[in-house]
């Protein structure tokens, strides 16, 4: 049995009773087992390796616990060290690889703390020589420009990059493109538009929502959408993830092994007509999140259209419909430039642009990063790489 579920702890109580919410991002079928024994994190890293420029493991020993509610130990951990490994990405949190780092090479000069790109990274989403030529990509990076300039015309997408300047800062996209108008690449920072609508106060059952998104490709175990770009079309699967808070005094009937209450979804098409509902139960989250997706090529329907589609989230309650929130996001079709254009427009804003500056801007890929740059080797002599 899991030390959690044995003690009636959640996930997100459990980590951050004991501490571990910095460096733990999961627990129960979303990270370990620890089986019978009470084991804890030591917080001594005593190892460090990287496996990519951006991905570095931590393994790390487990020493006592003590719980609170038993005012018991294992005062055999010590004399019996277990260990693990995880991988830490630092798109997810890049804090936990800069301790390690920082503790790892806190000998060595070749890692400057104090560098301005320290904190940056950088993760590839789509490269047009590896992944191949992208119409919705294209479509969508020949929209950003419009919006950006109606002086440039568009040629070609070269990169989709993922950029997160520091462990809190939002997810940002960089579109590399080729105009007409320069001989040298064309870089746009673009952030996609979160639109929704919270009804408050929000709050069912002793929870509040706090947050209500859409996105493709959802991670459950980290909690967020891989899927940068969130292209969907009448094929895909988006995501909606709802993010709850328990409210300090009053009651619940939810299990309290569970961090969110039940709610129904009703999904809708651009003709505001539902084509699905969805019951969804308490749900167990580190940060508090629940998520739904649908499979939109499995409805039972062959009047769906593409266009702005939106969730509508209400209260799970016997005899009460009331409405809690609602998301809208984009459903694309690479056959309706006009739609796709105007749906690129109400979803995302161009933040920045480089073009000829771009190895001295700090959001682009073109800038130095002394981190990350391997531009020799291996060293035998420093036993690093340069």
């Amino acid at each position: 049995m899991s030390y959690m579920s044995s003690h009636g702890y959640n996930t997100g109580r459990f980590i951050q009773k004991q501490g571990f919410d910095f460096v733990f991002v999961e627990c129960e079928n979303r990270m370990w087992r620890i089986g019978k024994r009470l084991a804890a994190q030591h917080f001594s890293f005593h190892d460090y390796f990287s496996c990519r420029t951006t991905l570095a493991f931590v393994k790390a020993s487990l020493a006592v616990i003590y719980d609170s509610r038993t005012g018991t130990g294992n005062k055999n951990a010590v004399a019996k060290p277990f260990y693990f490994a995880r991988k830490f990405e630092s798109l997810v949190d890049i804090d936990a690889i800069t301790l390690a780092e920082e503790q790892a090479m806190r000998d060595r000069p070749h890692v400057n703390t104090n560098d301005v790109m320290f904190n940056v990274t950088f993760v590839n989403h789509y490269k047009a020589d590896i992944d191949g030529y992208s119409v919705p990509f294209s479509l969508m990076a020949e929209s950003l420009l419009s919006m950006h300039s109606d002086e440039s015309d568009f040629i070609s997408l070269s990169r989709i990059d993922v950029v997160k300047m520091h462990s809190s800062a939002p997810h940002q996209m960089i579109f590399t493109m080729q105009s007409r108008s320069s001989a040298t690449p064309l870089q746009l920072l673009v952030e996609r538009k979160m639109v929704s609508n919270i009804v408050s106060p929000a709050i069912t059952n002793g929870f509040k929502l706090e947050v209500i998104m859409a996105g493709m490709d959802i991670d459950h175990k980290e909690e967020f959408f891989r899927g940068i770009t969130a292209y969907a079309d009448l094929k895909s699967s988006p995501t909606v993830a709802l993010r709850w808070s328990r409210v300090a005094g009053l009651g619940t009937t939810v299990n309290e092994t569970k961090t969110s209450p039940g709610v129904r979804f009703t999904w809708r098409g651009p003709d505001q007509k539902a084509v699905a509902t969805q019951r969804l139960r308490p749900y167990d989250s580190i940060r508090g999140m629940q998520f739904a997706s649908l499979n939109l090529q499995k409805l039972n329907s062959t009047n769906l259209k593409p266009g702005m589609w939106n969730v509508v989230v209400q209260t799970d309650v016997e005899g009460s419909s009331e409405i809690l929130a609602s998301v809208w996001f984009p459903v694309y079709s690479t056959e309706d430039g006009a739609l796709f254009r105007s749906l690129v427009r109400d979803f995302f804003t161009v933040k920045d642009s480089c073009s000829t500056n771009c190895s001295s801007t700090t959001w682009s890929t073109f800038h130095p990063d002394p981190k990350s740059d391997i531009l020799i080797g291996y060293d035998k002599v420093t036993q690093t790489l340069v």
